[in-house]
């Protein structure tokens, strides 16, 4: 009899440990699917009030607001995420996903792939955290960043600061200056 109890305890553990692993992964493919299309409204279905987005120590943003401004600045750019693999353990899923968009085929001219955290609460995305970056051309993005900078100082003071603007304007002004600086 205590056999039977002890694999019976084993496999609603198991069944519970798949089932917490398949949330994950299911979230994590709506969070991805979401991005792709733009999709705001689903977006904001999977993640709670009080999202929290970071790059390694960096604090991108907080709450649904801030992240909906990010969202929007980011589209600007008509990104692509390929989500390449998910890996998990008991509080988190860290999923590997390859990045592609106007900005970055400008900066390094290749996909940013990169380690990406995720912390799910009640089936909703409460924490993302960018890890660690697997396929980023330090040297190559400073150069292009820099080049471009400098010369939309020197040719187009009106947007000077698009760098740093994080809006949807700020995109804006960002995707005008590289197109203008590649057709320079």
């Amino acid at each position: 009899m205590k056999f039977y109890l002890v694999a019976l305890l084993i496999l609603v553990s198991s069944c519970q440990s798949f089932t917490h692993k398949n949330s994950f992964d299911r979230t994590i493919r709506l969070y991805i699917h979401a991005l792709n299309t733009s999709d705001h409204k689903a977006l904001s279905e999977i993640i709670t009030d009080s999202i929290t987005l970071k790059e390694q120590d960096l604090v991108i943003c907080e709450g649904k607001q801030q992240f909906y401004t990010i969202f929007q600045w980011d589209s600007v750019f008509n990104p692509h995420y390929t989500l390449m693999k998910i890996t998990h353990d008991d509080k988190c899923a860290i999923a590997t996903i390859a990045k592609t968009c106007d900005r970055i085929q400008f900066l390094q001219d290749t996909a940013f792939v990169s380690n990406v955290m995720f912390e799910l609460v009640e089936e909703k995305i409460e924490f993302i955290n960018t890890t660690e970056y697997i396929s980023y051309n330090d040297e190559r993005w400073n150069k292009n960043r820099s080049n471009l900078i400098n010369w939309i100082k020197k040719n187009h003071p009106e947007l000077d600061g698009f760098l740093i603007d994080q809006t949807k304007a700020g995109a804006e002004n960002y995707q005008k200056a590289i197109k203008l600086y590649q057709n320079r």
